[in-house]
């Protein structure tokens, strides 16, 4: 029978915490890359932490991502089949993301292979005896405290409220910029058979997109959504869009970005009476925008483009 110590308890219970705390942000705040990243951190300090449990880490970690996979849940928000990135949680290919908690506990427990092989090799010579019987333990305290700290700060900037960007005012991931340059509203889109009706109004929402000279970002009209005063979100009228001509439908779905910059049209049928809607661009970027993130000092702002000015 596997016996479990106060240590043991403690570093299980953290593990529930954070696979817990995972399937919160993927699912309810559609925030996916965070959640993934917050398991990779979690595992990798638990597998150095605690090694003798690292198997039974990363099946706690693995079981949010089972529980979204078997679901099919959304992992960010207004995501359709057609979203350039994995939106939804993916078939058979898709389960390839249970390998992340594991990868995670195997990066720990490589650390502390590393680790103890360096630390033994240094006793063998007979160096600094002092220092060689308490390095294991002060480094494994270093990582926990600094993953608690990282935690700390991400959580404080996830919670941070939207920062308001008005029309033509840029906001960068890294290298991939974005800026509303105009917004049109009408009731109706389309001439003859073609036209089209809002339920409410039309905002047509002109914006461009910058795109650096090494890479393609991908872009597809679910790359964005709408939310107002109240929280209510908005996706983009596929119906509308095809109402602005076969172009315009057909560049609404996911294609590379061809050139340095594009002007994209987007087109939400939100209620007349709306207050402050706001664009919101999702982290199509992946782990692109958490490198950029940390090469800008975790500097992290949620940018909010204002759609409406009277």
């Amino acid at each position: 029978m596997m016996k479990f110590d106060l240590r043991d308890t403690v570093s299980v219970g953290v593990a529930v915490l954070m696979s817990a705390t995972a399937f919160v942000i993927a699912a309810v705040w559609h925030e996916g890359s965070a959640a993934l990243c917050l398991t990779l951190l979690a595992g990798a300090v638990l597998g150095f932490a605690r090694p003798q449990r690292a198997w039974l880490f990363a099946i706690i970690l693995i079981a949010w991502l089972v529980v979204v996979l078997a679901l099919k849940m959304p992992l960010t928000a207004f995501a359709s089949q057609d979203a350039c990135v994995h939106a939804h949680a993916p078939h058979g290919s898709g389960f390839w993301l249970l390998v992340v908690p594991c990868i995670a506990v195997a990066s720990g427990l490589a650390a502390d292979w590393i680790i103890s092989r360096v630390l033994a090799f240094i006793r063998e010579l007979g160096l600094w005896p002092a220092v060689v019987a308490f390095a294991k333990p002060v480094l494994r305290s270093i990582a926990v405290l600094s993953a608690v700290l990282l935690l700390a700060t991400a959580s404080l900037q996830l919670a941070q409220p939207l920062q308001p960007r008005g029309l033509n005012e840029r906001h960068c991931w890294d290298e991939f910029c974005f800026s509303v340059t105009s917004v049109r509203r009408t009731k109706q889109l389309g001439n003859g058979a073609h036209a089209i009706a809002a339920r409410g109004v039309f905002y047509v929402v002109s914006a461009k997109l910058e795109s650096p000279w090494w890479g393609r970002f991908p872009w597809s009209d679910d790359a964005v959504f709408v939310t107002d005063y109240g929280g209510t979100n908005y996706a983009a009228s596929r119906e509308a869009e095809r109402a602005l001509g076969d172009q315009a439908a057909l560049r609404a779905q996911c294609h590379l970005i061809p050139g340095a910059e594009e002007t994209e049209t987007v087109v939400f049928d939100l209620p007349p009476d709306v207050m402050q809607p706001r664009l919101l661009v999702r982290d199509t970027l992946g782990f692109n925008g958490l490198l950029g993130g940390v090469r800008a000092l975790l500097l992290y702002i949620k940018p909010a483009f204002n759609l409406r000015y009277d």
